[in-house]
């Protein structure tokens, strides 16, 4: 089950989110947070990833 963003890193996720929209481009948005993310977030992400990955190969489809 997917939960919601930690509190922790609440402030992080805002922080790309606001620089995201601010690029004209609209980059990817996991490229974008491997660029600018902090290391905690970074490695969050990858997690979340992961799980969805695992998920979506188990045929349940998630977002």
């Amino acid at each position: 089950m997917l939960t919601l963003t930690p509190d922790e890193l609440k402030n992080e996720e805002k922080r790309i989110a606001g620089l995201w929209l601010q690029d004209p481009k609209r980059p990817d948005m996991g490229e974008f947070i491997e660029r600018h993310g902090s290391e905690e977030y970074r490695a969050y992400c990858r997690k979340v990833d992961a799980h969805i990955d695992e998920m979506e190969r188990q045929g349940i489809m998630v977002g």
